[in-house]
């Protein structure tokens, strides 16, 4: 059968709505290389998944300074937008010789896209998501409004994910 190369983002609520898929895929006969951070080893190679590892780009950053103090949302994007350039080099380098048929990759993890795309690899997004109300999108959106485009942080990010 394939052979899938399957990236997620470290959280239980983009780990979790996978295990049952990666299950299925492999119970068909699929061999799936599961990419995550070493925190959830245990749960992925239940699955029978070949588990490896990426660096916790999340250890960057400090969730409870940017809820509490309200930090500038662009310093998050950046710290992950660089963390991914990294993850993407490592498992370019892991992985150089050895072939796959697809990907699968959460849509918040920009790093499973990049290498489907220079492995010319079709792929596949996970979309996980959490139930919203008005209240947070509204949240959402504000923030989204307070972005400054002309900021070098932005512009930083930019260049980057237009490389």
């Amino acid at each position: 059968m394939s052979k899938v190369l399957f990236f997620n983002f470290p959280g239980e609520g983009h780990i979790n709505p996978t295990i049952a898929l990666v299950e299925e895929l492999i119970q068909r006969g699929e061999e799936v290389i599961y990419y995550c951070v070493e925190e959830y080893r245990k749960k992925i190679e239940k699955t029978k998944a070949t588990f490896r590892a990426y660096e916790n780009f999340m250890s960057r950053v400090d969730i409870m300074k940017r809820m509490n103090e309200k930090t500038n949302p662009l310093e998050m994007a950046l710290r992950i937008t660089k963390a991914t350039d990294e993850i993407v080099a490592d498992i370019l380098e892991e992985i150089r010789e050895e072939e796959y048929d697809y990907v699968i990759y959460d849509n918040n993890f920009t790093a499973g896209w990049i290498i489907a795309d220079i492995l010319n690899l079709p792929k596949i997004s996970s979309c996980t998501t959490f139930a919203m109300n008005e209240l947070v999108y509204a949240g959402v959106m504000n923030m989204k409004n307070q972005i400054d485009k002309e900021s070098p942080m932005y512009q930083e990010i930019m260049a980057m994910y237009k490389k």
